[in-house]
């Protein structure tokens, strides 16, 4: 298994050799010690494996608390990061609220909390190490799939006379094809 070193502290890439004929392919994907060794992580807590079609986003977490070591396994195609739910005008997690007017891409980060602070962490270390990269901030996704705020609208529509919707919220839909697409 080869192993490669990114810019990025603590993200390392895990190439398996692929032996294959006719009748199909193996690999060993995930050995104990070789992990341990190269990580230094003794436990690993979960090994997912999901398929997507093309144009979904998944996403991928990080905890400041009870972190754990994941592992991305990509058969096909590529891991393009999105950081999603920046609820833009909520004090929730970069900018602090008190802006009334949308927040723009130069408007400087002020998070209020530790789950804001670690999205603005991640952003600045990326940066830092990979000066060519974009970073895309959205939020209030949605999509055919899954629920969403705007599935739920439109089904409140056709169950409801009136809707109380709260109006102390901004955001701007981002549909997740085009995002994908982008």
């Amino acid at each position: 298994m080869q192993v490669t070193k990114t810019k990025l502290n603590d993200v390392l890439i895990f190439e398996p050799e692929v032996f294959g004929d006719e009748r199909g392919f193996f690999m060993e994907t995930f050995r104990k010690d070789f992990f341990t060794e190269q990580t230094g992580v003794e436990e690993l807590v979960q090994d997912n494996h999901s398929k997507s079609a093309q144009g979904i986003l998944r996403g991928l977490h990080y905890q400041l608390e009870h972190t754990q070591g994941k592992l991305v396994r990509v058969t096909q195609g590529s891991v393009f990061d999105v950081a999603v739910d920046y609820y833009m005008c909520l004090p929730i997690l970069l900018f602090d609220g008190n802006k009334t007017t949308p927040y723009q891409t130069d408007d400087q980060p002020n998070p209020v909390n530790v789950y804001g602070a670690s999205k603005l962490a991640g952003e600045q270390s990326i940066v830092q190490t990979l000066p060519d990269a974009v970073i895309v901030r959205t939020a209030w996704v949605y999509s055919l799939h899954g629920n969403n705020f705007v599935k739920s609208m439109l089904r409140l529509m056709t169950e409801k006379p009136a809707l109380g919707i709260v109006y102390d919220q901004v955001g701007t839909p981002t549909w997740a094809a085009g995002l994908a697409k982008w």
